[in-house]
């Protein structure tokens, strides 16, 4: 038995195992899936895409943003020159009010205006009657007369006040309102009035300026 044991083991030291294997047809591959080494490639892949989007969403921001500021934007004319007082902040003109000579003056210009057009009225309806005596005429008639000359009174003032008298227009005056409105025919009625019946006073509310405080009027010089 000891013997048959010896036997086999010197039949397997001299018969070595011997092994079918080609090294030739044995193809190597790198062993990286799974060990994370192909994730930097995931990740610059992954940041690419990022600014790819990012600068395409700035793209069409800029682009909303222009297409917004040309909506709500005015139209600007490009070859319209640039004028220097468009440029310069408006100045608010100031309000002179009239000296009390020119405001005289330019009234007395106006009362004499009409009166030589009530004395031209009549000369025409003398020659319309055929009278003789201009003189008879006025005797008969200066109530009549007293009142044609008030309703031209108040016609003349009240209307030409609206835009400027000639005699204040001469004297280059014009009349204003005190509360920063526009001029009414109410006022520069009020006004005429005022005035007409200032005549049986001796002119004293002209002198206190009652027409203008009762009608909110005052009489400036032009700028």
């Amino acid at each position: 038995m000891q013997e048959f044991l010896n036997q086999t083991q010197k039949s397997k030291s001299n018969n070595p195992p011997t092994m079918d294997f080609d090294i030739d047809s044995f193809d190597f591959k790198p062993v990286t899936k799974g060990l994370g080494f192909h994730q930097d490639k995931i990740k610059e892949s992954s940041t690419r895409k990022f600014k790819r989007t990012q600068t395409i969403a700035q793209k069409e921001r800029i682009k909303y943003e222009e297409r917004s500021i040309t909506i709500n934007s005015p139209v600007v004319e490009i070859n319209k020159p640039i004028i220097k007082e468009e440029l310069a902040p408006k100045r608010i003109a100031k309000v002179k009010n009239a000296r009390m000579g020119l405001q005289f003056t330019s009234f007395v210009f106006d009362f004499v205006l009409i009166c030589s057009i009530q004395l031209g009225l009549n000369f025409a309806f003398l020659k319309l009657v055929q009278l003789d005596s201009f003189s008879k005429f006025l005797e008969f008639t200066w109530k009549e007369q007293s009142l044609f000359f008030s309703f031209l009174f108040l016609f003349y003032f009240t209307i030409l006040e609206l835009a400027s008298t000639p005699g204040k227009r001469i004297f280059d005056l014009k009349l204003d309102t005190t509360v920063g409105k526009k001029l009414t025919i109410d006022q520069t009625l009020i006004r005429s009035v005022v005035t007409l019946l200032s005549f049986l006073t001796a002119g004293m509310p002209l002198l206190f300026d009652f027409q203008g405080k009762l009608s909110d009027t005052r009489v400036i010089e032009n700028a």
